[in-house]
């Protein structure tokens, strides 16, 4: 038996609390609810205490998993095969969030643009401006980058 299932995940079972209260069967726990050796409401609040520390720790992770997730990346990140120095911006369309298989598209004037590979725009591209991107392994992003690089535009 599992109180507090939710979305078929065990949050807490019977057995658990037979284990607290160092009992064998339900009914022994029946019994001493019943008796009063045990009292319903302390029972009770010690259930939804539990239940809201983990109700607490999924609210937690999601929401960290929500910041993470709209961490705007940065063209640092983003590799272009075959060139370097060159101007790179992400799309508005698909959002592309770190480590999403992306690829590159060779825009008039705004360089290459970040598309997540699953994108619905990409099937309307014209495929001899679609070029390969991804996202560096080694990331230094806290380190000051050396001298003065200059952002070239790529023409079309």
């Amino acid at each position: 038996v599992t109180l507090f299932g939710k979305d078929g995940n065990e949050e807490i079972s019977i057995e658990e609390i037979l284990d607290y209260y160092n009992m064998q069967e339900i009914e022994e726990l029946y019994t001493n609810i019943g008796t009063k050796a045990i009292s319903a409401k302390y029972l009770t609040n010690k259930l939804v205490s539990i239940y809201q520390k983990q109700l607490k720790i999924e609210e937690t992770t999601t929401a960290l998993q929500e910041s993470i997730d709209i961490v705007k990346p940065s063209e640092k990140q983003i590799s272009i095969k075959g060139l370097d120095n060159i101007l790179i911006n992400f799309a508005g369309c698909c959002h592309p969030k770190y480590l999403d298989p992306v690829i590159g598209f060779v825009s008039a004037g705004r360089g290459i643009i970040i598309h997540r590979s699953d994108c619905k725009n990409v099937s309307y591209f014209d495929t001899e401006r679609i070029i390969e991107a991804g996202w560096k392994a080694n990331n230094n992003l806290n380190k000051k980058s050396k001298g003065n690089k200059k952002t070239k535009k790529v023409a079309t």
